[in-house]
């Protein structure tokens, strides 16, 4: 079962390995699933429309649109361009005031559309100079190395 639908239902196909114990009188199946190197994999949702998920402690949820950036981003096996431009300038010195921040903080702080403040924030994270920490409840960013 576990095979058909990573299979039949999983874009591109999941790879995996199981193992199965028999521990005081119950079945227990473990699932090893590694690091694909082809990123985003897609699943239908209930209504039968694939999308894309991260696992995030015991829950899927919808990738946000900052990590669908930095996989499209990723997977164009280019290298990443990045210009030190105003619009950087402005989040990183704004973030350089907090220990962390939404994507909602910047957006009514910073006069920039959402598209560019995800794109320069992608960019940012791909280059290891601000994190992006994701929890069930959140999305927060801050400064790899706030002292630079």
């Amino acid at each position: 079962m576990i095979e058909k639908a990573a299979e039949n239902y999983c874009v591109p196909k999941v790879v995996f390995t199981s193992r199965s114990w028999r521990i005081t009188g119950k079945n227990v199946l473990v699932i090893d699933i590694p690091i694909s190197q082809i990123l985003p994999h897609k699943a239908p949702d209930q209504n039968g429309d694939y999308k894309v998920f991260v696992r995030i402690e015991d829950q899927n949820m919808l990738a946000n649109g900052i990590q669908m950036k930095i996989w499209r981003k990723l997977n164009t096996m280019s290298d990443v361009s990045f210009v030190y431009s105003d619009e950087a300038k402005a989040i990183l010195s704004f973030m350089g005031n907090y220990e962390s921040l939404s994507l909602d903080r910047l957006l009514s702080q910073i006069k920039l559309s959402r598209f560019k403040i995800e794109n320069i924030l992608a960019e940012l994270i791909i280059m290891k100079v601000v994190n992006m920490t994701v929890n069930i409840d959140s999305v927060l960013f801050s400064l790899i190395d706030p002292e630079c």
